[in-house]
């Protein structure tokens, strides 16, 4: 008889420790080589859909995307991935062939380098906490 087992909320989706250098810094360094890619349309998408998979194993390997607490960090993650959403589908709009007249992809790109900088900063203690070597106990 088959169980339908869910994971519980406390645990990541991905099982996998989960140090800085492989999970947080590989999106800020493509979004980064993202910007500077731009004048190069092949480049620009192909890092663009690397940092999209980069995105995707980042919140899989989270506890929770939504933290819990107060409505201000949920909204700032909402407006994360919002505008991460936002700069996906004008991407991929404008990679199909739509003229840039129509689809303004910097808008949502540029929101999008805002919000991952406000992230950041809220985020930074825990991040450098996860690049420090742990101490054997």
């Amino acid at each position: 008889m088959r169980t339908n087992r869910r994971v519980p909320r406390s645990e990541p989706l991905l099982r996998v420790r989960r140090p800085a250098l492989w999970f947080d810094l590989p999106v800020a360094l493509l979004l980064i080589v993202c910007w500077m890619t731009i004048p190069v349309a092949a480049a620009h998408i192909a890092t663009g859909l690397a940092l999209i998979a980069a995105v995707a194993i980042h919140l899989l390997t989270r506890r929770a995307v939504f933290p819990r607490g107060s409505a201000r960090r949920r909204i700032a993650v909402a407006v994360l991935l919002a505008a991460t959403a936002a700069t996906l589908l004008t991407g991929v709009l404008r990679w199909i062939g739509l003229p840039r007249e129509v689809v303004f992809h910097a808008v949502p790109g540029y929101l999008l380098v805002a919000a991952v900088l406000w992230h950041a900063a809220r985020r930074r203690r825990a991040v450098v906490a996860r690049l420090r070597p742990r101490r054997p106990r």
